[in-house]
């Protein structure tokens, strides 16, 4: 039972992260306002290495009561610009793995070529609702969702083997890709950003992905 539901609860958090790091609408912005924070933290109870997450859930729980709660999207949509999108003279931390891992700080490096060739070995491609490149924070993030989840589905059905081809892709995209980049993401808005929501979830993004790659490639019983 407990091979079923950690998967389901890992992915759940990775969906979270990965809808609180996209630009922000009335949606997203109510769930987060009503939700997000008492999902998360419920996910992370529930885990056997959620405890080493206490301080960076604490951080958005209270940057999620300041900037949503008792906030306004806009003054959160203006940030999000601000920090992704919009340059002065350049964008100040951008939201893409190729810009903090490539030789040349450049887009659509050889590392988003093969963001995108993971996306389709597991026959899976960028929404049209989704206007962004591929390596992007919340693409990755979601597609780790997609991972776990599809873990537990296979648990679930007993496809032993299944599983197991979906756990070695959670952990080789973790050590591949964004656990090469989100730390220095994360550093660079904690130095940039006025937004605690922003910097508190990129921050649990990076440190839960880390605590996440350790319970993978350990005994797990």
């Amino acid at each position: 039972m407990a091979d079923a539901i950690l998967p389901l609860l890992r992915s759940r958090i990775y969906k979270i992260l990965s809808l609180c790091l996209v630009y922000p609408d009335d949606d997203s912005f109510s769930y987060m306002a009503k939700e997000a924070a008492g999902d998360l933290q419920e996910c992370l109870a529930r885990l056997p290495y959620g405890e080493a997450l206490a301080d960076p859930m604490q951080a958005f729980r209270s940057a999620v009561e300041k900037e949503v709660v008792n906030g306004k999207l806009l003054d959160l949509q203006v940030e999000h610009t601000s920090m992704f999108i919009y340059p002065r003279p350049e964008i100040p931390c951008p939201p893409y793995e190729s810009i903090y891992v490539e030789k040349v700080r450049r887009l659509m490096g050889d590392s988003t070529m093969d963001v995108k060739k993971r996306y389709n070995e597991h026959k899976l491609a960028l929404s049209d609702q989704f206007k962004d490149l591929p390596d992007h924070v919340s693409a990755e993030l979601e597609f780790m969702h997609y991972l776990a989840y599809s873990e537990a589905e296979a648990n679930a059905a007993g496809k032993t083997e299944e599983s197991a081809s979906f756990a070695e892709s959670e952990k080789s995209f973790l050590a591949d890709h964004l656990l090469r980049w989100l730390p220095k993401f994360a550093d660079c808005l904690k130095a940039k950003s006025s937004s605690g929501l922003i910097v508190s979830a990129s921050r649990m993004a990076s440190e839960f992905a880390a605590e996440d790659l350790k319970f993978l490639t350990g005994p797990r019983g």
